[in-house]
């Protein structure tokens, strides 16, 4: 079977199966980029959704259309939810025609809370919003914005020394398991953001040691339930803007001008050269059909010192 999902700009369908008695219609509302209000934004609980319902479409338990939500000119197909602004949200519908929909949805469920009991309630077979796994990793938001905020990073350092330990325990391709679980679009959307804005912002990396998180995230990255959710460098930048406190406005003009041009379409799921190949010696986890870009790195000293320069001129906090 192939499935493709894409972004539901109005006039488009969703996702179909082959079936006398199709699966049920789910329409997922998720935040909008705030570049182009018809695609997908960085929302970190609207990629993981995304996720989520991605793997029940690949599960053949649903069909599924994706809506992004500008709120500053929210489409009518949510409006109509009156779902008091919340997003993520869902509308259910049980009964459709190759996924065009008459009349009203069962129900609408919206908010983390929400969408969740959804899932107990109907899918508890396929995905356990209950794993005590989702918790792995619960701080890494809050640590990623103190560092983006202070430049300080060691309790952001010490979230993923744990989630290795944690990985490296566990022995497991997945965090649950050997497949995708709930837990994993918890846990990975979370520790993509850190890679792209950290890098970004203050040119936190995380750390090359930690070869069992590298090789987690590695296989994720592989996955098409990652592929097809993730955002764009650019969407996940501008999501944490606002939470940098820069030198003046001068400072912070300088490096949204940056953001808005990044080459069009560009994600960072890539493992530098020297990174795969260590993870290749030792690696037992493969992933088959994972393309990896390698990224060329300038010479340390050089490096280090125009890294020292930019976060001079940036940021109040640096010496």
């Amino acid at each position: 079977m192939k499935v493709v999902i894409r972004c539901y700009r109005r006039t488009e369908k969703p996702v179909q199966f082959a079936m006398t008695s199709p699966p049920p219609l789910v329409e997922l509302f998720v935040k909008s980029s705030s570049v182009d209000p018809g695609d997908k934004g960085a929302c970190p609980f609207s990629q993981k959704w995304f996720m989520v319902f991605y793997l029940l479409v690949d599960r053949r338990r649903l069909n599924l259309r994706v809506i992004p939500v500008s709120m500053a000119n929210p489409p009518l197909e949510y409006t109509r939810l009156d779902t008091g602004r919340r997003l993520p949200a869902i509308a259910y519908y049980s009964t459709h025609k190759d996924g065009q929909t008459s009349g009203n949805p069962d129900f609408v469920r919206a908010g983390n809370d929400e969408l969740e009991e959804f899932i107990k309630t109907n899918f508890a077979s396929e995905l356990n919003v209950d794993a005590a796994e989702q918790w792995v990793g619960a701080d890494l938001l809050r640590n990623l914005n103190y560092l983006l905020r202070t430049g300080y990073s060691q309790q952001l350092v010490a979230n993923l020394v744990a989630i290795n330990d944690y990985l490296l325990k566990a022995n497991h391709v997945f965090i649950e398991g050997d497949s995708l679980s709930y837990s994993d679009c918890v846990l990975v959307c979370k520790l993509h953001h850190i890679r792209v804005a950290g890098a970004f912002y203050r040119y936190f990396n995380i750390p090359d040691e930690l070869k069992q998180l590298w090789k987690y995230l590695q296989t994720v990255y592989a996955t098409k339930a990652f592929d097809v959710t993730c955002p764009l460098d650019r969407d996940i930048l501008l999501h944490y803007l606002d939470k940098v406190e820069f030198k003046n406005a001068e400072a912070r003009n300088q490096v949204h001008h940056q953001i808005i041009f990044l080459p069009h379409g560009q994600r960072t799921t890539f493992l530098t050269s020297d990174l795969n190949e260590s993870l290749s010696e030792n690696s037992n986890l493969h992933s088959s059909g994972m393309k990896l870009i390698v990224n060329c790195v300038m010479p340390s000293a050089e490096y280090d010192g125009l890294v020292r320069d930019r976060l001079s001129r940036l940021y109040n906090d640096t010496d």
